[in-house]
């Protein structure tokens, strides 16, 4: 009987990370013990670290940086629309004054 192999839940992938991080047994063979490509495990562990140094970071970090820049770039864009908008008001009232 074929079984359905079991999904990579987050947790499940966690666990995986863990086990290699914690040094249980090489990529190859703890991938290897759950039927997985070792490409797969090394991808998640070095998300999984990455995430971590991000976290880690003093100050603002790396991992707010994209935030802060995107809400400036938000508000230029608001400001921008903002004086379009007062310069359409001011050509419909000027347009509705001359007819």
């Amino acid at each position: 009987m074929n079984r359905k192999p079991e999904a990579w839940t987050p947790e499940r992938r966690l666990g995986l990370v863990l086990q290699i991080l914690r040094g249980e047994g090489s990529v190859e063979e703890l991938a290897s013990r759950h039927e997985l490509d070792p490409s797969q495990a090394e991808v998640w562990t070095r998300r999984f670290v990455e995430a971590g140094e991000d976290a880690l970071q003093s100050g603002v970090g790396r991992l707010y940086d994209g935030g802060y820049q995107r809400i400036r770039e938000l508000e230029r864009k608001l400001g921008e629309m903002a004086l379009e908008m007062d310069r359409l008001r001011k050509q419909l009232l000027s347009t509705g004054e001359s007819g």
